[in-house]
């Protein structure tokens, strides 16, 4: 429930019935002049939801999140009425599986006066837009995405040369990350002469100074994970040359 904006008094969204039941729902981006964006009324009750400001007064809750929710693009409660944003989530909002994702509209709602309009998240699963109801309970969900693996952005540097340093910044990036952190790099094969270190901000470089003994071809595979489990190696050779010395001969006079 987001974007709504009292006139005068009262909340942004008005919990007016005693038995109304808020589960795996999100309260954000609403707003009254005097009272939370969530008035309640009666003891409402509100299960793994988002409620930006908090748990609303003399609300009954249970696993409540604050915070400001990841919509894509959020209208403001304060251009009402009118309101031009996306309140689809970001794929790595908070929000994303906050309650029960198996939930189902069928069947569960039995008071339900009329149901406005559903939809369906990435992995298939029913998500109620709108509806108009006596009581119970109102399972809002969130538009959910499917997590992508990450991807490397960073393009292998294939050529060393014997005595010199070498270095390959590795950077990759993640749907699901959009904070930039949270993908682990690994290596699964790397020269012994070879060193990783992992730099944050879900980057790394690779280096090392070869020996003569190292020329020849050598096999790098990296691992990019993120906390879903997703993973992406990247593979690359890497060529050791012999550095080329030039000498200096002084022109000998007849």
């Amino acid at each position: 429930m987001a974007g709504n904006r009292a006139r005068t008094a009262g909340g942004g969204v008005a919990m007016a019935s005693c038995a109304f039941e808020a589960e795996n729902s999100i309260f954000a981006n609403n707003s009254a002049p005097d009272d939370p964006q969530v008035q309640n009324e009666c003891s409402a009750k509100f299960k793994i939801s988002k409620v930006e400001d908090g748990c609303p007064t003399a609300a009954t809750c249970t696993n409540i999140v604050t915070g400001v929710a990841g919509f894509t693009a959020p209208a403001q409660a304060t251009n009402a009425p009118t309101l031009l944003g996306d309140y689809s989530l970001v794929p790595a909002a908070a929000e994303i599986d906050l309650g029960n994702n198996g939930a189902s509209i069928a069947g569960v709602l039995p008071d339900v006066t009329t149901i406005d309009e559903l939809s369906s998240d990435a992995i298939g699963g029913e998500r109620l837009i709108a509806v108009h109801q006596a009581a119970k309970v109102i399972d809002l969900g969130a538009m959910e995405a499917s997590n992508t693996p990450p991807r490397y952005i960073s393009f292998p540097v294939q050529v060393a040369m014997t005595t010199e340093p070498y270095t390959y910044t590795v950077v990759t990036t993640d749907a699901n990350e959009p904070t930039g952190t949270g993908v682990t790099i690994t290596t699964k094969v790397l020269p012994a002469w070879m060193r990783f270190k992992a730099t944050g901000g879900n980057t790394g470089s690779v280096t090392g100074t070869p020996a003569t003994s190292d020329i020849g071809e050598h096999q790098i595979t990296l691992l990019a994970t993120d906390p879903g489990g997703a993973g992406t190696e990247q593979k690359f050779k890497l060529n050791v040359f012999g550095k080329v010395f030039n000498a200096y001969l002084p022109a000998l006079g007849r």
